[in-house]
């Protein structure tokens, strides 16, 4: 079994990287994650389809981890991401924010669960209404 701090990190960096195919190996079939706005995450492909529909938004974006602590099979992250609003985002009540081309830097919180090597779920927490200021 691999460090799990070690495996959050591999996560970040893929994502990072816009490795979607790696982080497909970093986390479990089934997931149990919630993310401010009310979204819920039950399967790897959703969570591909998150983080692709983020991305897509904010094509230079990157988090990076700040403070991280290991309690058993949990993660608890501090951290910030930023990026360039280049892109369209859908908005968790229907609509699609156009691209606005500001930079956007936001800090964040995650609870991070595993079983294993694998990320089965978890919490992240961060201010949408600071990111909706940020972009006018």
């Amino acid at each position: 079994m691999a460090d799990i701090a070690t495996q959050y990190r591999k996560y970040l960096e893929a994502f990072n990287a816009q490795d979607h195919d790696t982080i497909d190996t970093l986390v479990a079939d089934q997931l149990d994650f919630r993310i401010s706005g009310g979204i819920k995450v039950t399967t790897r492909g959703e969570l591909r389809a998150e983080n692709e529909r983020w991305l897509k938004a904010f094509p230079d974006g990157k988090a990076r981890v700040d403070e991280l602590i290991v309690s058993g099979n949990t993660v608890f992250a501090r951290g910030s991401s930023s990026g360039t609003h280049n892109g369209p985002l859908p908005t968790t009540v229907g609509y699609e924010v156009a691209p606005t081309g500001r930079k956007v830097t936001e800090a964040w919180l995650e609870i991070a669960r595993y079983e294993g090597d694998l990320y089965i779920g978890g919490e992240l927490i961060y201010d949408r209404m600071g990111i909706a200021e940020q972009l006018g």
